[in-house]
């Protein structure tokens, strides 16, 4: 049996596709897969809005709360901390995407830290080193992208964080976007 699904009239049971019925498996596998019976290519996204409150220390590591998740796998949640929680056992492509900005506008440059931070708080799998230059007095701000390639069990936690690298002064760092991740598993 063809079936398609559209998550705007079923929203949690999965994303919008052709799915058919794997009677193996007991349940309902997406079309696109490439090796639909062995593999579980789906994604997941996660965002968190916002994703920080201002940063007011240098050097300190400020966590993300995420607050959204679409995925066709129920197994994958976010936990009462916020956290990403790895709802399979796989080899993923991991997709950072955010920004941050000044919180006021200031003469000072900020340098900046994102990570992605496994079953760990301290130091990140992933990072990249994100620069706003000297404003003018102006407000000024940057997005930023990390991807990789990551092996994860199921129960496995993720977590972003952000610091500012530089001495805060008068110019806290906030976000600028929302935070998203998305998780593609490539087994």
């Amino acid at each position: 049996m063809l079936v398609y699904l559209d998550s705007a009239l079923t929203p949690n049971l999965g994303a919008s596709g052709l799915y058919f019925w794997d009677h193996s498996n007991n349940r309902w596998q997406f079309i696109y897969q490439t090796k639909v019976l062995t593999n579980n290519l789906f994604k997941v996204v996660y965002s968190a809005s916002p994703a920080f409150s201002s940063i007011q220390q240098p050097n300190v590591w400020y966590k993300t709360s995420f607050n959204s998740i679409d995925t066709p796998d129920p197994n994958f949640k976010i936990n009462t901390n916020g956290d990403i929680v790895i709802g399979s056992t796989g080899t993923y492509s991991i997709i950072f995407t955010g920004g941050i900005k000044t919180e006021a506008s200031s003469t000072f440059g900020v340098r900046a830290e994102i990570g992605i931070f496994k079953n760990t708080d301290t130091s990140p799998t992933f990072s990249t080193q994100v620069v706003l230059t000297v404003p003018d007095n102006l407000y000024r701000s940057t997005n930023t992208i990390i991807t990789g390639v990551i092996s994860l069990i199921k129960g496995d936690i993720i977590t972003i964080k952000t610091r500012q690298t530089n001495f805060v002064g008068s110019n806290p760092t906030v976000p600028a976007t929302n935070y998203s991740l998305i998780l593609s598993n490539l087994n």
